[in-house]
């Protein structure tokens, strides 16, 4: 998938999520302000609240716009601080706890700007109430010392929630797009040679079949030249989908190595895999269209090793990129690959085992 358009689908999912978060906790925290207090306290700010997230659910759940349901979802939150901070006692209240993550949840959501302008509105409003406060022009708080404790106890327990789940998502994303290719939303290169590693390190312990297959695009810098990058650029991510397909088992990884160059650890995958794999995404880029030409092709180099016989990560690679420099050779458009077995080769040297496959 693009990175644009997968970064688009995380943040709507991000406002989606927040916007029931919030939704959960007022709609627990009104019910139990209510039990305690009863008529004494207004509960209308809360309330509002929650129907105003609800309907923020029903406009993304209907394919509303992203960027405007978490506007409202930031208004909303503006709205109850400043409501229910007013019939609450203002910055001796509960609520204004809360303050801090309106600008956190604006940048999240938003932007940064979206996040420095959320900082304004809530130091006017704790301003505001510095005034009134100080001037006795505040109604008069309903909780009494005990309710006002609970009150508290509960917005520093949402203050934590939502921080920890915002920090959560935040790191979740930042190691996301760290292991992620910019333009095919692919792995990237770090995120190949990372799990590389691990996978040679289970196959050295357990002595399983571990296939590495390097695949090019057949005269992509032509293509480039012909029909111009971004036309090239949609390209690699028709291709990157395309092998992407053809890798079915969760354990799998198709990755992008750089330039027109992609790459794919299978675990546990012998010869027969490996041909049935390579196959595959010929089989599934054959059937796509580009711009000017019928279809683009690719050569695949693969090597297959018992684990016992792995030397390191980069001799695996040095192997499946001879490998795909024979099937360049050979014509292009084909796989080409190296098997080392425990009695017929030794670890990692010979290159007479090649064969076309």
């Amino acid at each position: 998938m693009p990175y644009d358009v997968s970064m688009r689908e995380e943040t709507r999912a991000l406002v989606g999520a927040t916007n029931l978060f919030i939704l959960i906790l007022v709609l627990f925290a009104v019910t139990l302000k209510w039990l305690a207090l009863g008529t004494l306290s207004p509960r209308w700010p809360g309330l509002l609240v929650i129907l105003v997230c609800l309907a923020n659910a029903a406009f993304l759940w209907k394919g509303g716009e992203t960027r405007q349901s978490a506007w409202l979802l930031i208004a909303t939150l503006v709205f109850g601080l400043t409501s229910s901070g007013y019939f609450s006692g203002g910055l001796s209240g509960p609520v204004a706890l809360v303050a801090p993550l309106i600008p956190v949840v604006a940048i999240l959501l938003v932007g940064t700007r979206a996040g420095w302008i959320c900082l304004g509105l809530v130091i006017i409003i704790l301003s505001v109430f510095l005034v009134l406060g100080s001037t006795g022009k505040l109604p008069e708080d309903p909780n009494n010392a005990l309710g006002l404790l609970f009150g508290r106890f509960l917005a520093v327990v949402f203050t934590g929630l939502v921080a920890t789940w915002i920090a959560w998502r935040f790191g979740f994303n930042n190691e996301r797009l760290a292991y992620t290719d910019h333009l095919t939303g692919i792995a990237n290169r770090r995120a190949f040679e990372t799990r590389l590693a691990s996978e040679i390190s289970r196959a050295n312990r357990s002595d399983t079949w571990l296939t590495l297959m390097i695949a090019d695009v057949d005269l992509f810098k032509q293509y480039n030249d012909t029909y111009g990058h971004i036309a090239g650029d949609l390209a690699l991510v028709s291709v990157a989908k395309a092998l992407s397909l053809a890798v079915t088992r969760p354990p799998d990884l198709v990755g992008r190595f750089g330039g027109e160059e992609f790459i794919a650890v299978l675990p546990d995958t012998n010869t027969a895999g490996g041909l049935c794999v390579a196959n595959r995404m010929r089989h599934i880029l054959n059937k796509q269209k580009f711009s000017g030409v019928a279809r683009l092709s690719i050569s695949i180099g693969i090597v297959t090793c018992r684990g016992s016989q792995i030397e390191s990560a980069e001799a695996l690679i040095h192997l499946a990129d001879t490998a795909l420099y024979r099937a360049k050779e050979a014509g292009r458009d084909q796989a080409i690959g190296l098997t080392i077995d425990h009695a017929t080769v030794e670890p990692l040297r010979p290159l007479s085992a090649f064969a076309s496959i």
